[in-house]
């Protein structure tokens, strides 16, 4: 089977990585999100809000192995610190929503 993407990914092409070569786009990275761009990490950030008010979790699973190409090639000294942020502002939903039901929602990334 095929997977789904996103109404997000799919209407905005600018927020992709754009990688146009036939090899990249047989591995599927023409249409994954850049996360250089700061609407894609709070897409994704209101995505895991929502998650964690919607559904009495005890935990978030987050899989950058599923598509590791987060940032252009150029641009991956940069990317490490808008991802290490990215997963601050994560953890602290997470403590929030956790807060707010009297328990710690644990998380794991890989």
């Amino acid at each position: 089977s095929r997977a789904r993407a996103s109404n997000f990914l799919l209407s905005q092409p600018e927020l992709w990585l754009g990688y146009h070569d036939q090899k990249r786009r047989e591995r599927g990275l023409a249409m994954v999100n850049d996360f250089a761009q700061e609407k894609v990490r709070n897409q994704r950030l209101k995505e895991i809000e929502e998650i964690c008010n919607r559904y009495y979790l005890d935990g978030l699973e987050i899989n950058f192995c599923r598509s590791y190409h987060l940032f252009k090639e150029n641009e991956i000294d940069q990317g490490r610190e808008l991802l290490t942020d990215f997963m601050r502002q994560m953890r602290a939903i997470l403590d929030r929503v956790g807060s707010g039901r009297g328990r710690r929602i644990e998380t794991i990334v890989r």
